[in-house]
């Protein structure tokens, strides 16, 4: 699983910023913080990323959404509350918009030198949008992506198929948490554990990693997919799904769920994988 502790370092590099000055701190008693928060218009615009480092993340997706929304704490704990708010001063929320896109990242120090600094996000986003969404430290919720004509109508998801609302997310430590989505989903996470329910489109694919930690997965009965879920240190558990040409074991599962049309990829190293009915 190297290549996850690799992708990790690549969003730290990316992220910071180099402080040659800082002086080390003895403990993180005091802290200094400041809420900020942004508007920027989606129109024309299909797609979100961001490369946090330290904190919690939620991004919500919206139907008929004029403009994304985002907003949070930046936080910065020290041994001194003058400590705490010069560094402050160092962290930073910088939003990058092209005509299609808008990209979130932290700034930080490069060096921390004892203190926590610290950035929970909070996003409202078009629901149809592809989002893309790394994290090194802390948990990230995701809420509500969807394809844009997905009401619940089986002709409208049909509808929903061809387009390519997909969401992209990584975290080294901390958990994925995934809640009514319609998309196609490729999760990956060291230290955690990801959990959630999710619909997948026809043709679409769930391909979901954790290192040490649970896979927790709820799909409808209805599922189409050809379904492999496979760990090394842990079991594998089914439930509530008719699996036919079943492949059993107890670290193993692999099988097709109704006509087989997308793909559900589980994989683990100290893991347990469940996958349950949603419905």
């Amino acid at each position: 699983m190297g290549w996850v502790v690799i992708l990790s370092l690549g969003f730290i590099l990316n992220s910071c910023v180099v402080d040659p000055d800082n002086d080390h701190v003895d403990n993180t008693r005091y802290s200094a913080s400041e809420e900020f928060y942004y508007r920027i218009g989606t129109e024309n615009r299909s797609e979100f990323s961001l490369y946090g480092i330290n904190g919690s993340v939620e991004i919500t997706g919206v139907s008929n959404l004029a403009q994304a929304e985002i907003w949070g704490e930046k936080i910065v704990e020290s041994d001194s509350r003058s400590d705490a708010e010069t560094h402050l001063e160092l962290l930073d929320v910088v939003t990058d918009s092209s005509d299609t896109s808008i990209l979130v990242r932290t700034i930080q120090p490069s060096r921390s030198e004892g203190r926590n600094y610290i950035v929970h996000y909070h996003f409202r986003i078009p629901r149809q949008w592809k989002v893309n969404a790394n994290q090194v430290n802390g948990n990230i919720r995701i809420i509500s992506i969807a394809s844009a004509v997905n009401t619940g109508a089986a002709s409208e998801k049909g509808l929903a198929d061809s387009l390519e609302t997909r969401l992209q997310t990584s975290v080294v430590n901390g958990s994925l948490l995934l809640y009514d989505l319609y998309c196609s989903i490729n999760g990956q996470v060291v230290n955690g554990d990801i959990t959630g329910n999710m619909t997948l489109p026809l043709d679409g694919e769930c391909i979901l990693q954790v290192t040490n930690g649970v896979i927790n997965l709820a799909i409808p009965q209805n599922t189409s997919a050809m379904l492999s879920a496979v760990t090394v240190n842990g079991a594998v558990q089914v439930s509530g799904l008719t699996l036919q040409d079943a492949q059993t074991s107890l670290k193993s599962v692999a099988g097709r769920l109704g006509e087989g049309r997308g793909l559900i990829d589980l994989n683990g190293v100290n893991t347990n994988i469940v996958v349950s009915a949603s419905d």
